[in-house]
């Protein structure tokens, strides 16, 4: 297996520390999000039925560990043997499946907007950088951001919609 693709590499303007800086600024906006929302509802989503997913790991870990597993580990295996739009396409795919876990604890129609958005649209993309960049770090880096944005949305509807 080619561990290349977990270098830190320089990518446009941002060095490696740059890159390192950035994952610390948005895990700990991801914090303060998620503390916002637990100090408006009382509970984190999934709380009253006893089966909340474990949003500490989520919040600290997944943008990092699915990275590695999806666009490290699978995808860096699938270039190697396959072109990079077929690589893209089933590693995307992979990762959208991987998302359907999620239904013990936000129901069947949420985790099919999101398995949809994970297999077609952020999987793909994230995919793409790791080809263009020839490193997972900008994925991850993609992934944290929209780990943390994603939740404020949910917070900006709540606070004007209601819970």
């Amino acid at each position: 297996m080619n561990f290349d693709l977990f270098r830190f590499r320089k990518v446009w303007v941002f060095s490696p520390a740059v890159q390192i800086a950035i994952m610390v600024v948005l895990y700990l906006l991801t914090v303060a999000v998620w503390y916002d929302y637990y100090l408006a509802h009382g509970a984190m989503p999934g709380a009253s039925s006893g089966h909340g997913y474990p949003v500490n790991t989520w919040l600290t870990l997944s943008g990092v560990y699915e990275e590695v597993i999806f666009r490290g580990f699978i995808l860096g295996a699938l270039l190697a043997h396959t072109s990079r739009v077929r690589a893209i396409i089933f590693s995307s795919a992979l990762f959208g499946l991987w998302h359907v876990k999620n239904v013990f604890y936000q129901g069947w129609e949420d985790t099919l907007h999101q398995t949809a958005y994970a297999g077609l649209f952020i999987g793909p993309l994230l995919g793409w950088l790791v080809v263009r960049t020839r490193t997972i770090w900008p994925g991850v880096i993609v992934h944290m951001a929209n780990n943390t944005f994603a939740p404020l949305s949910w917070v900006t509807v709540a606070y004007f919609v209601g819970p």
